[in-house]
């Protein structure tokens, strides 16, 4: 295959949410065949909160805490998973209060 290359992080306009990526120029990801892992989204502010897009058995978002899957949000709009996930953070941290 080739050398390993560090992903780094491109956070979301509003710098809350980030995703991983090569950050190679195109020419050279296109020529190794690197993508950003762009269905796959971290919360920053709790590296144990992301969302990640599925098509089965539903298409959407799916929440995942702490590696296990805590809710999902219908659809492709990527705003309304974020703020799901983040009301579903907020239930669970206040439950551990």
């Amino acid at each position: 295959m080739g050398e390993d290359v560090e992903l780094r992080k491109e956070w979301s306009t509003d710098h809350t949410w980030y995703k991983l990526a090569d950050p190679r120029p195109l020419v050279i990801r296109r020529a190794v065949g690197s993508k950003t892992v762009v269905g796959l989204w971290f919360y920053g502010p709790n590296n144990d909160l992301d969302i990640r897009f599925e098509d089965a058995p539903k298409r959407g978002w799916a929440i995942w805490l702490r590696d296990q899957r805590v809710g999902f949000s219908a659809g492709d709009s990527i705003g309304a998973a974020k703020t799901k996930a983040v009301e579903l953070l907020s239930l669970v941290e206040g439950e551990k209060d």
